[in-house]
């Protein structure tokens, strides 16, 4: 009996230990499995993040086409745990879709919902884009944090 009263202890306390971190992620867009997230500049030269989704690891950043990129005009260390969406042109932001090195098509609804950061400084969520021709890229993301030196203002 001590064992069984044990056990569903345990049971019950690990159930209550679950977090929102601990839930598993959708999987990434289609074609777009890999993610990196770094500082950027907002157009009121203010904190802003961009996050890149793309075909292939890279350590280039912008890396090669195809790629999305998505930039909340907010520092990232605002965004954990917030949910940020928008339809046409906004104040929260802008996301592309690059196809080749020259066309890269603005998303017409976009929704992102941050996850706490990682201790490893990772952002993860899930992304909704919307485009003018009726495609969507839809999934989730664990960025890995790459830092950059940007001046903004």
């Amino acid at each position: 009996m001590r064992n069984r009263v044990t056990a569903l202890a345990i049971v019950m306390l690990l159930a209550g230990c679950t977090s929102e971190n601990d839930l598993s992620l959708p999987a990434p867009p289609t074609g777009y499995p890999t993610a990196y997230a770094t500082r950027d500049c907002a157009p009121t030269d203010g904190p802003a993040m961009r996050l890149y989704m793309a075909a292939e690891p890279s350590e280039a950043l912008p890396p090669p086409v195809p790629f999305v990129d998505v930039v909340i005009w907010q520092g990232v260390g605002s965004l954990a745990g917030k949910r940020i969406e928008w339809s046409g042109s906004s104040s929260e932001g802008v996301a592309r879709r690059c196809t080749t090195a020259d066309t890269c098509e603005t998303a017409t609804r976009v929704a992102v919902q941050f996850r706490p950061l990682g201790a490893d400084s990772s952002v993860s969520g899930t992304v909704t884009l919307a485009f003018a021709d009726g495609s969507m890229v839809s999934g989730g993301f664990n960025a890995a944090w790459r830092h950059t030196t940007l001046m903004c203002g």
